[in-house]
């Protein structure tokens, strides 16, 4: 734990995290509350295309700060392991997380996904995060060989 690493790195993956957790739920919001119109009501409903773009932007904040949080855990796995990466259950969830955000865009840019299609990938991303930030402890490779374990 004693690396120059490590504040920066659980720091920017917190923030990574709780802007993939705000772009979640305002999904989930647009989502509710797009619930039973049609595409056209949709598309020119001014509150929900601002909730769209709020997520989006919030995306784009909030997966620059997790792909600097993987290459700073990796650097400071490295210096603390001696090695990059541990595939241990913490590592990989939050590839997976980074993964999910990035598909995301990745639709956004090239498939056009807007409006329910992008809000139910987001919401999949949120689900992602909760079981890379909350549920790590209760997954079986947690129990007794994470790199990522500082308590009995």
């Amino acid at each position: 734990l004693n690396s120059p690493y490590f504040i920066p790195h659980v720091t920017v993956m917190i923030l990574g995290y709780g802007a993939g957790l705000t772009a979640a739920v305002m999904g989930i919001v647009f989502l509710a509350m797009s619930r039973g119109r049609t595409e056209l009501q949709i598309d020119t409903d001014r509150g929900l295309q601002g909730i769209d773009a709020f997520c989006y932007r919030t995306v784009m904040v909030g997966f620059p700060l997790l792909t600097t949080g993987l290459v700073l855990g990796a650097l400071w796995a490295n210096e603390s392991w001696g090695t990059y990466w541990g595939f241990d259950s913490k590592e990989t969830w939050a590839l997976i997380t980074w993964l999910c955000f990035l598909g995301y865009l990745h639709l956004r840019f090239v498939g056009g996904w807007r409006g329910r299609k992008a809000c139910w990938f987001l919401a999949l991303g949120g689900v992602v995060i909760f079981i890379t930030f909350l549920l790590f402890s209760y997954l079986p490779d947690s129990v007794a060989s994470s790199q990522h374990r500082y308590i009995n």
